[in-house]
């Protein structure tokens, strides 16, 4: 039976051409990760597994997408690599595994209570400002991955006095595919989840394939989030139509005139890796 590789020469063509070897599992250094959760109808999602082999899961008659932005670094052993990326996810399950799925509420999925782990997010789209991490995404993956330009700010411990998340994502010198504007909830109190292992679907050479994500490091989560702070999310859709990911988002989001997505998040999740080492002020040390 044939398998998907272990590891990939990927060669990117950036000041020089490069081709160094991919090993898996791919290890991540640091994250910081924020998911934007939505429940669309599950007759609006259905199109966009169409011949994956998946369908969307069903939450009491709603499925679930979300926005998965990641802000993360990777030791290469002769590099350090930085990379952001967004995944634009539709939760869903192999259709061959239908019996195997549980049927319970959305909030159970958030908490991680699925230990099947048959239901998993499908890329539809990941834009991502790394070029060696799209090669190596599109071809150890399958990603639905492409080249595109980060603006951000993100909570940071060296950054103390930023307590909100914000993004723009557009082409290169062009137009926007998505931007969230100044988002701040750290008045609320979460509740620790386990989602991992976190399982992603993708497309490889024509076929299904899984992989797990799995997370040394809590997740936060924000479920429900309150009507008032689902109202504070301005999330905007752009006029890009680089890989189609505007019209999609419009398609399963919804986009009113001011160019603003009409639906409300019902939860947000917060993955931020502690830091290992801290070197504090200096002092006065010889008299």
């Amino acid at each position: 039976m044939p398998t998907v590789p272990k590891t990939i020469k990927v060669q990117v063509q950036v000041t020089q051409t490069i081709e160094p070897e991919v090993f898996l599992p791919f290890y991540y250094a640091s994250i910081s990760s924020f998911w934007i959760y939505f429940a669309i109808d599950i007759k609006t999602l259905k199109p966009y597994l169409k011949d994956t082999g998946l369908k969307p899961v069903d939450f009491d008659g709603k499925g679930l997408v979300n926005l998965n932005f990641q802000n993360y670094t990777a030791h290469n052993g002769n590099s350090l690599a930085q990379t952001n990326e967004l995944e634009f996810n539709i939760v869903a399950y192999p259709e061959v595994r239908a019996d195997e799925v549980p049927r319970f509420a959305a909030e159970c999925f958030l908490k991680g209570e699925d230990q099947t782990k048959t239901m998993g997010h499908y890329r539809v789209h990941v834009p991502c400002d790394n070029k060696f991490a799209v090669a190596a995404g599109k071809a150890l993956y399958g990603e639905n991955k492409f080249f595109a330009a980060f603006d951000y700010e993100v909570p940071s411990l060296n950054l103390p006095t930023v307590n909100y998340w914000k993004y723009t994502i557009g082409e290169p010198n062009g137009p926007e595919i998505i931007s969230l504007g100044k988002v701040d909830f750290h008045h609320l109190h979460p509740e620790m989840a386990n989602p991992a292992a976190i399982i992603n679907y993708s497309m490889l050479n024509s076929r299904l394939v899984g992989s797990r994500r799995n997370l040394w490091a809590t997740v936060q989560n924000y479920f429900p989030l309150p009507a008032k702070d689902a109202r504070n999310f301005k999330i905007s859709i752009g006029k890009s139509k680089l890989a189609n990911m505007t019209k999609d988002l419009e398609g399963i989001l919804g986009k009113n005139k001011n160019g603003y997505v009409k639906t409300l998040p019902i939860a947000v999740q917060v993955i931020q890796t502690p830091p290992v080492i801290a070197e504090s002020r200096p002092y006065y040390a010889g008299y």
